[in-house]
């Protein structure tokens, strides 16, 4: 068996394996935009369900094809005998009716958590799983889910705000805040699956593996 994430993000590989699961990263070549801007009418959840199902998709791509393959031997999967996973992933923070994504500057940063001090948002983290033998059967059918959970803000000063955006760490994760770093000292509690406020949720991993009929277990790194 073999678990493939579609991402490019540290914090969702991290997670994974701490959880003991064997994976590897391939991340995926999407432009979100242009996916984004045919779903105008789509709630936040439905945004981030369709984007990790493109991620997935992506990587069953036939312009992908080759190098997937080369994957596969350097990690000593038996291709004819080992069945493959996609696991496509991504998250979107919705406050007060707005979505954000990655903040990218510090001016965004900034502007963005003069807003959450002392409030809460949700997390929605979408998650798309494709069963794929050796990549070639593009047909299998795909599981797909979002995951929200709700992340309650401690009060910020101005000075505190300034001190986490000047570490870069906010600037390129949804809603401009990680939980598994430095942002977890601002944050109070929350609602939810833990894991998938970092941006994956092993718990719905499991869940959709047991659709294709397979344990979680079978992942583990031995």
């Amino acid at each position: 068996m073999q678990l493939i994430l579609a991402s490019a993000s540290p914090a969702r590989l991290e997670v994974l394996r701490n959880a003991g699961v064997d994976v590897v990263a391939m991340p995926a070549q999407v432009d979100e935009d242009v996916v984004l801007s045919k779903l105008t009418s789509a709630t936040p959840a439905e945004k981030v369900r369709k984007l990790a199902e493109v991620k997935a998709l992506d990587l069953l791509g036939s312009a992908r094809k080759d190098t997937i393959h080369a994957q596969i031997g350097s990690f000593g999967v038996e291709e004819e005998q080992d069945a493959v996973y996609i696991l496509g992933c991504d998250s979107m923070f919705e406050f007060e009716g707005n979505v954000y994504g990655k903040p990218h500057t510090a001016e965004n940063a900034v502007a963005l958590f003069n807003k959450l001090t002392g409030k809460s948002g949700v997390l929605h983290t979408g998650m798309a799983l494709i069963c794929a033998q050796s990549y070639t059967d593009t047909s299998q059918e795909m599981r797909s889910r979002t995951v929200s959970a709700v992340v309650n803000f401690a009060q910020m000063t101005d000075a505190e705000i300034a001190q986490y955006v000047d570490t870069g760490e906010p600037l390129e994760v949804a809603g401009g805040f990680a939980i598994d770093g430095r942002g977890g000292a601002f944050i109070e509690s929350i609602q939810g699956d833990y894991s998938a406020i970092v941006g994956v949720s092993v718990n719905a991993l499991r869940e959709m593996l047991k659709e294709y009929h397979e344990d979680i277990a079978n992942f583990w790194t031995p």
